[in-house]
């Protein structure tokens, strides 16, 4: 038995029915005008973004932010301002796709117990 999840599993698992309810943007609002008082960061990352919200509040408050998701559905479906800055990323496979040290601040909410293998 192979107990890592792969990008079939994680496909099937976060597809239209996991994601039916959208997210409240006006709570990732609040969170990015959070860190950008408490940590005035130039960069940040979203690990687990699903739709980009907070990475689109943190656009809109002029910080360059990035977002990874596992999810094709999730990016796909993301706002269109944004897609751009998001990007699929199994972090049970995939290589990260950014430099060491490109980010001031790296977040997850939300989305740590999905990620099969932390190490």
């Amino acid at each position: 038995m192979n107990d890592v999840y792969d990008d079939n599993d994680l496909q099937r698992l976060y597809d239209e029915k996991y994601f039916s309810t959208r997210s409240r943007p006006p709570m990732w609002v609040r969170r990015a005008e959070f860190i950008k008082e408490k940590f005035n960061p130039k960069t940040v990352l979203d690990v687990g973004c699903a739709y980009g919200e907070l990475v689109k509040g943190l656009t809109d408050l002029g910080i360059e932010a990035y977002g990874i998701d596992g999810s094709d559905y999730a990016i796909n479906n993301s706002d269109p301002s944004i897609r751009s800055k998001l990007f699929k990323v199994n972090l049970n496979s995939d290589p990260f796709p950014f430099e060491n040290k490109f980010f001031d601040v790296i977040g997850s909410f939300y989305s740590v117990e999905h990620i099969h293998n932390i190490g």
